[in-house]
């Protein structure tokens, strides 16, 4: 089967071993995280705000949009950056993903796992409920 090539797949699969009672620690955990922080910046507001209420106002003056605009372009700019960064680091963090995986994460997973292995089972198989094909990664 082909690698994925979707973070989506990657936190599916997270989810997955989670609801079965394993744990993904160390790298991938790590990376898992940095992807969330990576791909949820912190919301910024809308950078043209304070601009727009003044002049709304009535209060816009060449003065207060030369204090205003400096602030407005650097939050515009960041949360642009921000964007652009998460697009061109989910390749390089993707990659890094599988090489942790071939590298002794998948046996690390299956060792968080193995009781439960041993046991006969998960808790989502031993429930009786089929699990939703949504938590089945394309690996």
């Amino acid at each position: 089967m082909p690698k994925t090539t979707s973070w989506a797949d990657c936190q599916r699969f997270a989810a997955a071993i989670q609801s079965a009672g394993g744990r993904v620690a160390g790298p991938l955990s790590h990376l898992l995280s940095s992807w969330e922080v990576l791909s949820s910046p912190a919301p910024s507001g809308k950078p043209e705000e304070a601009i727009l209420t003044a002049a709304l106002d009535g209060k816009l003056t060449a003065e207060k949009l030369a204090e205003l605009a400096p602030v407005a372009a650097s939050a515009a700019a960041t949360a642009s950056y921000l964007r652009g960064l998460a697009d061109s680091s989910a390749h390089v963090l993707l990659g890094e993903w599988h090489r942790r995986v071939k590298a002794g994460g998948a046996d690390q997973i299956l060792g968080t796992a193995g009781h439960l292995l041993a046991s006969g089972g998960c808790r989502a198989a031993q429930s009786g409920r089929p699990r939703p094909p949504s938590v089945h990664p394309r690996w």
